[in-house]
């Protein structure tokens, strides 16, 4: 690894007839013209351990022997050497904490810089699935995935249409601290609707023949942007007592879908 100081001011002088980068990559956007690089992505590599890296993909005979990660203040934060026969240099990300900024990627032949690329990571999040939790059947838990490149921090989630909150004047009780779901991976968000009249098993209108109720829940993130969740609960069984409260004995979910 070159001294940080001296590749930080090497960065910062313009290079005439430098290597283009590529415009190509998975994360928010990139800039410059397809030349060296064809595709970056953080993908989680299982040998010798499992870790996350900054995978660059690289054309035939680039000619580069060096690519450096920096941030936005200019300090590099990760870097690899490039074998000349390389189609794909991995940058470690182990002990980076990526944040939605948009980062610079570098490329280095000898000391100097070739070419240079923005590149912000990808905060795409999916739905895997929407059911009914807890104790009574009465919570609501929406799995996500987090198909970006960071680390995503569910800050909030609630619910904010339907049947519940109508019937509810007290507010949605939602999740009790911030869920963190790293890169790659998949986890459940419960919303608990604890203190609400009847919950997610008391119809608007108290029938329990199959009747469709249509709610909306609401997630909030630190790094991106809401995202909302729209399902179809399906109840039906026995109205009857739980607790001080009362519903259906029996709930489905379909129909689920992002807005």
């Amino acid at each position: 690894m070159r001294d940080v100081t001296r590749r930080n001011v090497l960065t910062a002088v313009a290079v005439g007839g430098s290597v283009a980068l590529a415009g190509c990559s998975s994360g928010g956007g990139g800039s410059g013209e397809s030349s060296v690089v064809t595709n970056i992505d953080v993908i989680e590599q299982e040998e010798p351990y499992t870790r996350l890296v900054l995978a660059v993909d690289l054309i035939e005979e680039h000619g580069i022997d060096e690519l450096a990660l920096q941030d936005s203040e200019g300090s590099v934060i990760t870097d690899s050497g490039v074998d000349p026969a390389q189609t794909r240099a991995e940058l470690s990300l182990e002990q980076v904490n990526l944040a939605p900024e948009t980062y610079e990627l570098i490329a280095y032949t000898g000391d100097s810089v070739t070419g240079r690329i923005d590149w912000t990571p990808d905060t795409a999040v999916m739905v895997e699935s929407v059911q009914t939790t807890g104790p009574s059947n009465d919570d609501l838990l929406v799995r996500l995935t987090n198909q970006g490149d960071i680390s995503l921090s569910v800050t909030e989630a609630t619910l904010t249409e339907g049947y519940p909150v109508e019937n509810e004047t007290a507010g949605v009780k939602g999740i009790e601290s911030p869920t963190e779901i790293g890169a790659t991976q998949t986890r459940g968000i419960t919303i608990s609707t604890e203190g609400m009249e009847g919950g997610l098993l008391a119809p608007s209108n108290e029938s329990c023949e199959d009747q469709e109720e249509e709610i909306t829940a609401k997630l909030s993130f630190a790094e991106r942007e809401d995202l909302s969740v729209q399902a179809v609960l399906t109840l039906s069984g026995v109205y009857k007592g739980r607790y001080t409260s009362s519903g259906c004995s029996n709930v489905t979910v379909s129909n689920v879908r992002e807005m």
